[in-house]
């Protein structure tokens, strides 16, 4: 199956708006916002959030089929990035898909002068812990209850980025 992984532009605005949708529908116990506080934010949300050049989407015959970003930030003196919304619809998973999502935001955000990648998964997902695992993040043994929903607890992850 031939994918393409890149970066969004503004003309696909409507395809990431669409996706967010979708995984936070689908997937609600993966993610800290709701579908419901998502699907009501105005287009130009959408806009702002591809502007800043850190969403990726996957496309499979011009249908978007995934998405993951980053955003940097500063932690114990290091330039860190944390991996944001990813997801893969139902269809492509275990396509590798995924692989290239996270390695497009690898790759980026260690461009962007970034030391390490962070992530919160939600440590009931073992799917995704093991997916996580096998792409090079190890387990910081942080935990902490996700904002809107306390009973899920988010485990903290995170992978070196090595310059090239």
């Amino acid at each position: 199956m031939r994918f393409d992984v890149r970066l969004a532009t503004a003309d696909d605005v409507a395809a990431y708006r669409s996706i967010r949708l979708e995984s936070l529908e689908l997937a609600p116990e993966a993610f800290g916002s709701t579908w419901r506080e998502v699907s009501q934010r105005p287009l130009v949300h959408f806009e702002e959030q591809v502007a800043r050049g850190s969403v990726f989407l996957a496309f499979v015959n011009g249908e978007v089929v995934g998405t993951s970003s980053y955003a940097g930030y500063t932690f114990e003196r290091r330039r860190s990035a944390g991996l944001f919304g990813m997801y893969v619809t139902a269809s492509h998973q275990g396509s590798g898909v995924a692989d290239q999502l996270v390695d497009k935001v690898k790759r980026a955000a260690r461009d962007d002068g970034h030391h390490e990648l962070y992530l919160s998964v939600n440590q009931r997902i073992r799917r995704a812990v093991r997916f996580y695992l096998r792409q090079g993040f190890i387990d910081t043994g942080h935990r902490e209850s996700m904002d809107r929903d306390p009973s899920i607890q988010l485990m903290t992850m995170k992978a070196p980025l090595e310059p090239q």
